[in-house]
């Protein structure tokens, strides 16, 4: 009786032993999960930033600013209608809400020849103006401003 009494004790004892064994492999599997996800985690948040840094920092410029739409206009191919091809640039521009502040960069990537050696001569802070762009190359190509805007109102009239 009393080995029976001793057998089930040590048979008790083991299977607590056990028990503890299990909640401790339990409890580290739980920590090793745990640690996994954190670092899941951190990686998501990490190519989250990345992404987004990309975004802000493009190489293409403004096209974030404006929901990624680039230019559909073709180049300028001939300036001597620089004023019309302005007055269709400022429309797709203002149409596709692109912030003004961005307009001289995209005129730029659509600019050839002369028109871009012009462009490339302006300083940095012209070139990033879009009126200034704008004035120097109306001039350059025998428009003035006041040339410009009376066409542009009597074709607008003319549209009427």
């Amino acid at each position: 009786m009393k080995r029976q009494r001793e057998e089930m004790e040590m048979q008790k004892q083991r299977e607590e032993m056990e028990l503890q064994k299990r909640r401790e492999e339990i409890a580290l599997q739980d920590r090793r999960e745990e640690r996994e996800l954190k670092r899941l985690e951190l990686e998501a948040e990490t190519k989250k930033l990345e992404l987004s840094s990309r975004a802000s920092v493009d190489v293409a410029g403004p096209k974030q600013s404006y929901g990624g739409q680039r230019p559909k206009i073709p180049p300028l191919h001939d300036p001597s209608h620089m004023d019309l091809y302005l007055e269709r640039f400022e429309r797709h521009a203002t149409a596709f809400g692109w912030p003004e502040s961005e307009w001289a960069s995209c005129l730029s990537n659509l600019l050839k020849d002369e028109a871009l050696s012009i462009f490339l001569s302006l300083s940095p802070a012209e070139g990033s103006d879009y009126q200034a762009v704008k004035r120097v190359l109306l001039q350059r190509f025998g428009c003035a401003i006041l040339c410009h805007t009376l066409k542009t109102a009597r074709l607008r009239i003319w549209l009427l």
